[in-house]
């Protein structure tokens, strides 16, 4: 017996232009558009929950960083710094992201594996937004080296904002990263 099913997704589900996104901005179920990956992922789990007539949640988590990750903009710059590589940056972009200490999740997901909340969709996020250009001020204060920097393109499409809302995740548990 299958009680809940816990899908780990991201926030690559939001698409727009938004200051926050909530998790009410993203539900196949209500608009017919063309889905991406991650969409089609959610689809998948809120089919199988129908099919076992299980609960299910979809986590739509932001930028999670820490110690021993090497994926995101945070775990790859520390990870060039401490390889004399250089920082990938977007040319003329400065994204805002959300971004969330690994810690972090790690006790929202404990909080809520006590709680019986029967949201099929839920943001995990700092609901925070933070300029790539402001993390590299802080990387450049803590490094007494250099920084060395490399340009590329943004990939088409980029959201240039993408911030989660909390509140919903605040109304469950008490939340603050």
């Amino acid at each position: 017996e299958t009680r809940k099913i816990h899908h780990l997704g991201s926030a690559s589900v939001y698409a727009g232009d938004k200051e926050s996104f909530s998790e009410s901005d993203h539900d196949f179920r209500t608009k017919k558009v063309e889905i991406n990956s991650k969409q089609e992922l959610e689809r998948l789990v809120l089919e199988i929950g129908q099919e076992k007539r299980t609960r299910f949640v979809n986590y739509r988590i932001s930028n999670v960083y820490g110690s021993g990750l090497n994926q995101g903009f945070i775990n790859e710059s520390i990870h060039n710094i401490k390889n004399n590589q250089p920082i990938k940056l977007f040319k003329k972009v400065d994204l805002v992201r959300d971004y969330l200490l690994i810690d972090d999740l790690i006790e929202a997901f404990i909080e809520l594996r006590l709680n019986d909340f029967t949201d099929e969709k839920l943001n995990l996020s700092s609901g925070h937004g933070i300029a790539i250009s402001e993390i590299v001020s802080e990387l450049e204060a803590f490094n007494s080296n250099d920084l060395k920097f490399i340009e590329v393109d943004a990939p088409t499409g980029i959201l240039g904002r993408s911030v989660l809302s909390c509140e919903r995740l605040e109304e469950i548990i008490p939340w603050k990263p």
